[in-house]
């Protein structure tokens, strides 16, 4: 298994976005075509990808997890719900890891909206922690 070098240090912020999309495009509903798309994405961010789980519902949807070194993908559907797709990263390389990643997956998705786009910072370390 791919770990960090030794001597790495992870930066003391990591980056968690979080989106739900309604109306995508219904291929994106089939678990393969999804996480075609995934690894595609998290592969032109240079993610290292540890395994996947995945649980299907149907007739039609899934839920979808990706263990990454640097933490993992969640994706939930809805299709019940106006087609509707949770997708959740969380990376701890540093503020702005993970945005490229979303951004093309947002793109392939081609819903029709977006309800909820939400990006947090997340410190990982206290100030004088050493």
């Amino acid at each position: 298994m791919n770990g960090p070098k030794k001597g790495y240090v992870s930066p003391p912020v990591g980056n968690q976005v979080t989106k739900v999309f309604h109306q995508v495009a219904e291929r994106f509903f089939k678990l393969e075509e999804m996480e075609r798309l995934v690894f595609e994405a998290l592969a032109a961010e240079n993610f290292t990808i540890c395994g996947k789980v995945a649980k299907r519902f149907p007739p039609v949807g899934f839920t979808l997890l990706v263990l990454l070194a640097e933490s993992h993908l969640a994706i939930h559907t809805y299709f019940e719900h106006g087609q509707a797709m949770y997708v959740e990263l969380y990376s701890c390389r540093g503020s702005e890891d993970g945005l490229r990643t979303m951004e093309i997956i947002a793109r392939a998705l081609e819903a029709g909206r977006e309800l909820v786009n939400e990006r947090i910072r997340v410190p990982v370390s206290l100030a004088g922690d050493d």
